[in-house]
């Protein structure tokens, strides 16, 4: 029973240790976006609409919210932003909201089902999430009119004036 437990412990710490290497290592290159030029990308939204970042660029500071249908923080950050969507657009934030491997399909009838207010970019193949080396999702990405990343964060970021103002 003992070297039963010996094995377990190995087995266990074989599967979290490399994970969390992994996931660490990955943290701090993605922290590295941080005051840097954001990477430019061109999605199409639910109605077929193509949008760009690099079209805001000079106009408005912009925050990314990327997520899935499946993940509950995601889904719950959904109704809280539909809610204060009206309050974020009257502040010229530009607000994007990229939904990762999800169908088109699923995406909207979930808009549709939810009545949300807000655009929704469709990342099919999690390219632009890859660009922006995400390790989760719910994730939001400030962005200021310049184009430079200016906060990466798995919340809402509550602060946003200030931390553009910075």
């Amino acid at each position: 029973m003992r070297n039963f437990f010996k094995f377990a412990l190995v087995i266990l710490m074989l599967l979290v240790v490399p994970n969390d290497s992994i996931a660490m290592g990955r943290q701090i290159k993605r922290n590295t976006a941080l005051n840097n030029e954001a990477p430019d990308f061109t999605l199409y939204d639910v109605a077929g609409d193509k949008v760009t970042l690099s079209d805001f660029k000079d106009k408005n500071s912009v925050l990314l919210f990327f997520w899935f249908a499946r993940c509950p923080f995601c889904i719950r950050d959904i109704d809280s932003l539909n809610k204060d969507y009206p309050e974020i657009k009257k502040d010229d934030l530009k607000f994007l909201s990229i939904n990762i491997g999800d169908s088109a399909e699923t995406v909207k009838r979930y808009t549709k089902d939810k009545n949300i207010a807000f655009p929704i970019l469709l990342d099919k193949g999690s390219n632009v999430a890859l660009k922006y080396d995400l390790i989760g999702v719910p994730t939001y990405v400030l962005i200021d009119k310049q184009g430079v990343v200016r906060l990466i964060t798995n919340e809402f970021p509550g602060d946003y004036k200030e931390v553009l103002a910075k």
